[in-house]
């Protein structure tokens, strides 16, 4: 039974692998279509940003032009905080998590890739996480 098991396994493994290769075939030529050439060549530029995530962030945004401002945009991915305001009072939350989960997801992933591999960028995080700490910082401040 162990011996079939270790076999189902493998066979499992072996297809999940071919299937990995294909999806990531057709994401590099579907970056180098037309459409994703010119954004792809600018975000694979940016420490952090890869084939994968560049073309994840790209085909969840769609269209930049349609976001009127940056404000729009962060709402959009949900990285910004949710905010409690009374008469009196004014104070923030936790991310709201109500935009699209893969746009977040990428983004902050590739933060954490610039945390750890540019110096400028960790010297600044470690300096806010002091504070904030680490999951405040990597969300709302870099």
């Amino acid at each position: 039974m162990e011996q079939l098991q270790v076999h189902h396994y493998w066979e499992t493994m072996h297809s999940l692998n071919q299937q990995i290769a294909e999806t990531e075939a057709m994401i590099a030529q579907l970056s180098a279509s037309e459409r994703w050439l010119e954004p792809m060549t600018f975000l694979v530029q940016l420490t952090g940003m890869e084939l994968y995530t560049g073309m994840c962030i790209l085909a969840t945004i769609g269209e930049i032009e349609r976001f009127s401002s940056a404000r729009k945009l962060v709402g959009y991915a949900s990285l910004g905080a949710r905010v409690h305001a009374t008469r009196d009072a004014y104070y923030t939350g936790k991310i709201s998590k109500q935009g699209r989960r893969e746009l977040r997801t990428a983004l902050i992933a590739s933060a954490w890739v610039v945390v750890r591999w540019s110096d400028h960028w960790r010297s600044v995080f470690s300096n806010l996480a002091k504070r904030l700490g680490k999951q405040k910082t990597i969300i709302y401040r870099l």
